[in-house]
């Protein structure tokens, strides 16, 4: 969508929002992301700022970025600001706003979301594709990465966190104990430690 902005000479907020359905949630989200972000105030030299925005299961979530790029053009996030109007019936939306939980959960989210992207596009650089693989695998500095992020909402947060998750890696370095299900259904309890069993990962992993 920024390169399409670019074409027209336009601003990134200015060409999505003349795009978006007067009163709509989507442009409710994109304004309000602007807004606190500062966006068009000015930047120090050698720093950009790009903004998106997207809708999953009902949820649309809005991302203003600041960066820069480090000496070995690898980028460096300044600045995130983030919007988020999720829609759900079953939590309150008063209780939504106010859970310091919820709002710590869309923060690690984003993390992980920028490590996932900078996996993709280090594949697309050295393959000359369009993203990540499917069956690709995380780096393992960016699964210690993730980890680390869980650990300190864990502890600094008192957070329980659930994960669906088929990195072994990561399993292993965060979780507590392992739910085993298999088609909807519970069928057994581990530790984390019970994954090194190659008899455990072959009944469960079929590996």
């Amino acid at each position: 969508m920024d390169e399409l902005a670019h074409a027209a000479k336009a601003d990134p907020v200015d060409f999505r929002r003349k795009h978006l359905k007067p009163g709509s949630r989507h442009l409710k989200v994109l304004e309000e992301v602007a807004k606190r972000s500062g966006w068009g105030a000015p930047l120090p030299e050698g720093v950009g700022r790009g903004v998106a925005i997207v809708e999953s299961f009902k949820t649309i979530v809005a991302h203003v970025i600041e960066a820069s790029v480090k000496e070995d053009g690898s980028p460096k996030v300044l600045k995130v600001t983030t919007v988020v109007d999720a829609v759900s019936r079953r939590i309150p939306r008063t209780v939504r706003v106010a859970d310091a939980g919820l709002r710590a959960l869309v923060a690690m989210a984003t993390i992980v979301d920028f490590l996932l992207a900078w996996h993709a596009r280090a594949h697309a650089t050295r393959t000359g594709g369009t993203g990540m693989p499917r069956g690709s695998r995380l780096s393992g500095a960016a699964v210690q990465e993730i980890g680390s992020i869980i650990r300190r909402l864990r502890d600094e947060q008192g957070l329980t966190i659930m994960i669906v998750e088929q990195n072994l890696q990561l399993i292993r370095s965060v979780a507590d104990y392992c739910l085993v299900m298999d088609k909807g259904q519970l069928i057994d309890r581990i530790l984390p430690g019970d994954l090194e069993d190659p008899e455990v990962a072959k009944r469960y992993l079929a590996i």
